[in-house]
């Protein structure tokens, strides 16, 4: 039987990411009729608690354009969010949560909090809170950021 390979930094993050958005995914899904993907967990975590505009939702990065509509046309559909247009401009749309939208949301961070509480009792709190330090640096070099840019 041959030997697993070893895992670099980049896998095991990844693997350890997938492995609690699917924990998440799986607790949500025992407890609630309305199943929602990762896209649209993305989408509800970006609108959280205010009102955005579409377009600046639609920057987000991640997501194209017209995947954001899509996602947020599901969304509407589930009552999760509403879209409206504001008295000045008639173009834009603004998306917020609904009630229901809001409680999915509240009830997906407690989700969040309990795993995060569990990894934190799991690894030490020290420990905890230096990953968490060591996952938000920037760890890119001024070489990288050139590179990245196409300066080099």
């Amino acid at each position: 039987m041959g030997k697993m390979p070893t895992l670099d930094l980049f896998d095991l993050i990844d693997n350890k990411n997938e492995e609690m958005k699917e924990w998440i995914q799986t607790n949500w899904n025992e407890k609630n009729d309305i199943r929602l993907t990762d896209s649209e967990w993305f989408i509800l975590n970006l609108i959280n608690d205010k009102e955005i505009l579409l377009a600046d939702l639609a920057k987000n990065g991640k997501i194209t354009r017209q995947g954001t509509h899509k996602l947020v046309k599901k969304l509407e559909e589930h009552g999760l969010v509403v879209t409206e247009k504001p008295k000045d401009n008639k173009r834009s749309k603004f998306v917020r949560l609904t009630p229901l939208g809001l409680d999915c949301y509240e009830a997906n961070q407690a989700l969040r909090k309990h795993l995060e509480d569990n990894v934190r009792e799991a690894i030490g709190h020290e420990a905890f809170d230096l990953l968490k330090k060591m996952l938000a640096a920037d760890w890119q070099t001024e070489t990288e950021r050139e590179f990245v840019k196409g300066e080099r």
